[in-house]
């Protein structure tokens, strides 16, 4: 039986709304319609049954009720209504601007995934709203953050000979939230087979490269995920690329090399294993046949000892 609160209900539910109360008649007023649809979402999001609370929060109500009304505006653009891009580009802008004013994130989300939707496959579109786009990416919400991703990933998967020159001017950003746009938006996902294709990613683990040593927490997080994720369809490829970034550093393989501190072995070699411990959580808990490999990486005790969550040195079990 399907779920009262699925993606496509909920998109046929909105598409139903915005018909019954003429969305379409204020879409040159974005507060106005943004009014009108607040309460619809809040009934859907209230409407989402106990059990199923696990993954249908606010992000996955907006994006199913995009989808409706992306249909919605679509069946309009015959009625002489404007619906060119710059029209979606300030609708957004003003939905967004609102909702941060009144601290409401369901319209926040809204005017992101909306605008995502329009430039979905169209790289010139996505380029004349870079812009707002990288504004978002540096929001001070982490939320609004995760959610610009959307662009990114959607230039990865339809446009990426004009998404991948950006993503090296932003790896290049004084910035680390834009930094991190670039790691985080190359990730592995579904939908993007050539990221996980090791003959077609080399350009991908270049940009990586680049930030190998950052000086930001969060940017490299976002570098080592994507080299985990990477482990689970390459994970020689990686493993050899993460001995070749180890030795290059000129650090030097000890059986305690995962617990070695800042001050033991300076900024930039910390960095480094910061990012080669992440790295290899994939592979440390998947693949006991690498260890080995592992081991002339980052240390023997990375694997005895090394407890990842805590990041720290676990001790030693006792024999008895």
């Amino acid at each position: 039986m399907v779920s009262g609160s699925s993606k496509g209900i909920i998109k046929q539910r909105t598409i139903q709304f915005a018909e019954t109360e003429d969305l379409v008649a204020h879409w040159q007023t974005p507060t106005l319609f943004s009014d009108k649809l607040l309460p619809f979402l809040e009934q859907e999001y209230n409407a989402v049954p106990e059990k199923e609370r696990i993954g249908k929060g606010r992000v996955y109500i907006t994006r199913a009720a995009v989808d409706g009304l992306s249909s919605y505006l679509k069946s309009k653009t015959a009625k002489n209504v404007e619906m060119t891009l710059d029209s979606f580009l300030h609708f957004s802008e003003q939905v967004f601007s609102y909702a941060s004013e009144r601290k409401e994130n369901f319209l926040r989300y809204l005017s992101i995934f909306l605008l995502a939707e329009v430039v979905k496959k169209n790289s010139n579109a996505f380029l004349t709203c870079e812009h707002q786009i990288l504004e978002w990416a540096n929001d001070a919400d982490w939320e609004v953050r995760e959610i610009a991703l959307e662009f990114v990933l959607n230039g990865v998967k339809y446009y990426p000979e004009a998404i991948l020159p950006k993503a090296r001017d932003w790896a290049s950003s004084s910035n680390p939230n834009l930094r991190r746009f670039a790691t985080e938006g190359l990730r592995p996902r579904g939908g993007t087979k050539w990221l996980r294709d090791p003959e077609q990613n080399d350009e991908v683990l270049n940009l990586l490269r680049q930030l190998r040593y950052d000086s930001s927490e969060y940017v490299r997080k976002s570098v080592s995920n994507n080299l985990k994720d990477l482990t689970k369809y390459m994970p020689q490829k990686i493993l050899t690329l993460l001995k070749r970034w180890v030795q290059d550093a000129g650090i030097v393989v000890t059986p305690d090399l995962a617990s070695k501190t800042m001050a033991e072995i300076g900024a930039d070699k910390y960095r480094l294993l910061y990012i080669v411990k992440k790295a290899l959580r994939w592979i440390k808990a998947k693949n006991p046949e690498l260890h080995p490999f592992v081991e002339t990486i980052i240390g023997s005790n990375y694997i005895r000892y090394f407890d990842e969550k805590k990041n720290v040195l676990a001790k030693q079990k006792s024999s008895k």
